[in-house]
């Protein structure tokens, strides 16, 4: 177990800092998804904001993939946004793991093994090792999706700059 009393560490602030931009590249996602489900609703933004503040995300990639069946929904043309997100549903994954697993020092500062759980896979625990580089390589794929959401976004009208 993990020394409580001092903390985890020592990490070096590189590694902590190519974390925290993959934290704060996520809440775009987040922001941008609740954004897309209240267009799709034909909500007021700040009403489905409380709401979808209040449940996973995962929740809310499900009520989009829901409404996306629906014909009047349909007819407005967005088109098959499957791919895009399954692209949501794998980062969140991931960052999930990450945001939520227990760090240790690994043999290198810039370095980290993470526990991390997820009940997609067939081992639920274990122990992930990570670098500023695999960090990097997240937030290229979040900022991947944070474009693709934008797009979405200026093409339909449902979120601001």
């Amino acid at each position: 177990m993990a020394n409580t009393d001092t903390g985890p560490g020592p990490f070096d602030p590189a590694l902590l800092a190519a974390f925290a931009r993959v934290i704060i590249a996520w809440s775009y996602v987040e922001q941008l998804q609740g954004q897309l489900l209240s267009f799709l609703l034909d909500a007021e933004a700040g009403r489905v904001f409380v709401i979808s503040q209040n449940v996973s995300a995962s929740t809310v990639t499900a009520w989009i993939r829901v409404l996306l069946q629906i014909p009047a929904v349909q007819k407005i043309g967005m088109g098959d946004l499957s791919e895009l997100l399954e692209e949501i549903d794998d980062a969140r994954d991931e960052r999930n793991a990450l945001a939520h697993g227990l760090w240790h020092p690994a043999s290198s500062p810039e370095e980290a093994v993470v526990q991390t759980v997820r009940w997609s896979r067939t081992e639920v625990i274990k122990d992930t090792f990570v670098t500023i580089g695999d960090l990097g390589d997240l937030l290229r794929r979040i900022e991947d999706i944070v474009r693709k959401l934008h797009a979405l976004a200026g093409q339909f009208g449902f979120a601001g700059p």
